[in-house]
């Protein structure tokens, strides 16, 4: 999803099909649009037989959002998440990630912070719909992670 070519931002969603080798561009509804943005965390998990898309943050034309977005595929309906409990700033490239009931975020470069590199973890409970801030402070860059030689 999204992209940022040099047509300018993207926020069309395509589906590979592994067997085929082919791709599929999907059309979405609903009265939630989400504009074209990149640079965001995406992750999908299954509920009760449907599969489920969230869409974290990212950079637009216009700023870089904190917003969650879900995407249901059985219906191909966005709903935008409401924005509760310990809210986070506007955030690039986060890692997001779902376990058992909850989206994780994590990383990201902070565009609120005055070290915009210090990692924060977030979880989001889809039941309560409210985010959580972990309060875990990670000291290093989770990307920069380089294996010594032997």
């Amino acid at each position: 999803m999204g992209g940022n070519p040099l047509q300018g931002q993207l926020n069309d969603i395509w589906c590979f099909h592994l067997f085929y080798f082919t791709w599929r561009e999907i059309t979405t509804s609903g009265n939630v649009v989400i504009d074209a943005r990149y640079q965001a965390g995406y992750t999908s998990w299954n509920e009760t037989e449907t599969t489920m898309f969230a869409v974290f943050t990212g950079i637009s034309m216009a700023r870089t959002s904190n917003s969650l977005f879900i995407l249901n595929t059985d219906a191909w309906t966005w709903a935008v998440q409401p924005y509760q409990g310990d809210l986070l700033g506007a955030q690039e490239d986060p890692i997001l990630t779902y376990y058992s009931g909850y989206l994780y975020m994590v990383g990201g470069i902070a565009t609120y912070n005055a070290n915009p590199y210090a990692s924060v973890f977030f979880r989001y409970n889809l039941s309560s719909q409210k985010w959580e801030n972990i309060k875990i402070q990670i000291k290093y860059l989770l990307f920069s992670f380089t294996p010594k030689e032997l």
